[in-house]
């Protein structure tokens, strides 16, 4: 999708155009730097493999999601943990039905 907005004095007007997706754009990236063993460092030059950035990436990507899922379930159990049980099933509904 083409967003195109035209400014004049008197009005705004925009227009979208559709057009097909041919390459995909990454919108922000920062620069992590990390150590590695030497050895390892020279194997990979050895490879010579074009898309072991992606997969740097990708592995990067799964194992931070992976972390965040993990902190936010131990949330979800610290915070149910906390919360009292209250009252049980059964004596709500004996007194629905008593009552």
């Amino acid at each position: 999708m083409k967003l195109q907005i035209l400014f004049s004095p008197q009005r705004i007007n925009i227009k979208i155009f559709k057009l097909p997706l041919l390459y995909t754009i990454m919108a922000e990236s920062a620069v992590y730097s990390i150590r590695i063993d030497p050895r390892i460092r020279s194997l990979m030059e050895e490879m010579k493999d074009e898309d072991i950035q992606a997969d740097i990436r990708s592995l990067i990507e799964i194992y931070v999601k992976r972390k965040r899922k993990e902190q936010l379930l131990q949330k979800a159990t610290k915070i149910c943990s906390q919360m009292s049980s209250g009252p049980g099933a059964v004596p709500i509904i004996r007194e629905d039905r008593d009552g």
